[in-house]
């Protein structure tokens, strides 16, 4: 494990270079950081630049000093608890601007504010003002800011003032919005950050959010952002994330009908909302049943309709055919997506978007669900002129591991229970690329099934023969 020091403990090394040495500040600085760093000293969490922008009365100060001083006036003006007159709003706002300001690209400004106390004087600020609309929306960008990195820090508390805000009926949206990307904000990589959400009732404040604001754009686009931060498992530090417990809890409290209600007001029309929309759906058809709810509501009608209306737009093809994917692991949903005319659209966002890498694996994986066990769809799709498009994908990204994978594996399902088809692969130049793909990372045991399955000449090793430590039956 990496060894950390304090700001001090830095700042003092700093200074003794300067007084010893005659270094100037950059040289006395720099020094300090390549000695700090042969030790083996992690540097993130520490301000090793104290250059800033001029302080405003014509003198340059700190950056650990300006920090200090915007938190001491922002403790001071939380401490009162009363009404803000107009000089001390103007006080908290322009305090809230440098802070946001110093903490935007740099965890080492928002690591010194948190030594500091920053998160309870945030979290307070928030608590007392939320009346004040123009404090209360400055307060929580800035705190959003804040917690980005650092999301060790939410504690019940700061969870309880969060969900207040989710759940205020409030005239304008833009804290509710910066509310729900502090929620987003706070989840990421942090599990039971999740699980203290969920416990305080957070999916059912945001799905009532999209009830209530269909048309609001920018909250709708932030409230799915936030329920897909829910389901996501990125937390290294626990053995088992409850994402998929969250996407089953999400569901039943309504949020496909929730979702749906949406495009129907959006009528496919405003391409942010469609593919958050959508790639919130893809999350959230995590069993059967609810891939085939999906479908019920609705589903392949908007992604037709949408993927007909936005054709050029790349990432809202990406987001479309994510999801068609996710509902096709239910059997009787990936013959509807056929029956719709989805295998033309998909192969057509392949072609359009060609060089872009992201759909190029996404298309691929969807054909390879749509036609998995299912010889009548891997006939609809070779019918199409699938072969000669997924090979055209291989050879535009050569270097792309995920688009290799999905490529290797939308060939072996198409051939698999059709060998008849094998020959149209193989002639347009599949298995040169299959077998150049093999090095690539994870890519081996596919691009090998997929070559066994062409019937091509492959090499398979036996990992175990059981020769040297043979199976006994006791």
């Amino acid at each position: 494990m990496a060894k950390r020091i304090s700001q001090e403990t830095f700042d003092a090394a700093v200074a003794e270079n300067i007084e010893e040495f005659e270094m100037s500040q950059e040289e006395a600085a720099e020094d300090a950081i390549k000695q700090f760093e042969s030790q083996g000293v992690d540097l993130t969490n520490i301000i090793t630049s104290q250059s800033s922008a001029d302080s405003g009365d014509g003198s340059s100060k700190p950056v650990t000093e300006k920090i200090k001083e915007a938190l001491k006036i922002l403790r001071d003006l939380s401490a009162a608890e009363t009404a803000l007159t107009d000089d001390d709003k103007q006080d908290l706002l322009e305090t809230m601007q440098i802070l946001s300001k110093e903490f935007v690209g740099l965890f080492s400004c928002r690591s010194y504010a948190a030594t500091n106390g920053g998160y309870d004087i945030l979290i307070n600020l928030v608590r007392i003002h939320r009346d004040n609309l123009t404090v209360l929306n400055q307060v929580l960008v800035t705190l959003v800011s804040f917690i980005n990195g650092q999301p060790d820090l939410l504690d019940s508390n700061g969870t309880a003032v969060i969900c207040s805000i989710l759940s205020a009926e409030i005239e304008h949206t833009e804290p509710i919005v910066a509310a729900a990307q502090f929620v987003r904000t706070s989840c990421i990589k942090h599990e039971m950050n999740r699980q203290k959400y969920v416990e305080k009732g957070v999916i059912g404040l945001l799905i009532g959010l999209l009830g209530k604001h269909k048309k609001n754009g920018s909250l709708v686009k932030e409230t799915c952002a936030t329920l897909r931060g829910l389901i996501i498992d990125d937390d290294i530090r626990v053995p088992f994330g409850k994402g998929h417990d969250h996407a089953k809890a999400i569901v039943e409290e309504g949020a496909l009908e929730a979702l749906f209600g949406v495009l129907d007001v959006s009528d496919c029309s405003d391409q942010s909302i469609v593919g958050g929309v959508m790639a919130t759906l893809g999350c959230l058809a995590v069993r059967n049943e609810f891939c085939q709810k999906i479908v019920d509501l609705g589903g392949l009608k908007y992604v037709s309709s949408a993927m007909s209306e936005h054709m050029s737009n790349q990432l809202m093809m990406k987001q479309i055919i994510s999801m068609t994917k996710a509902i096709a692991g239910n059997d009787n949903v990936k013959v509807a997506i056929v029956s719709v005319g989805g295998v033309p659209l998909i192969l057509q966002a392949l072609q359009t978007h060609i060089r872009v890498a992201q759909v190029g694996e996404a298309g691929c994986s969807a054909l390879a669900a749509i036609s998995l066990r299912n010889p009548k769809n891997a006939n609809a799709i070779m019918s199409c002129g699938a072969a000669e498009i997924i090979v055209q994908v291989m050879s535009v990204h050569p270097q792309k591991p995920g688009v290799q994978k999905a490529a290797c594996m939308a060939v072996r399902n198409l051939v698999a229970r059709s060998r008849e088809y094998c020959q149209c692969f193989i002639e347009a130049g599949a298995e040169t690329l299959i077998r150049q793909a093999m090095p690539l990372p994870d890519c081996s045991d596919l691009a090998k099934a997929a070559l066994r399955d062409l019937e091509c000449q492959v090499e398979l090793k036996e990992l175990w023969k059981g020769e040297k430590n043979p199976l006994t039956i006791p």
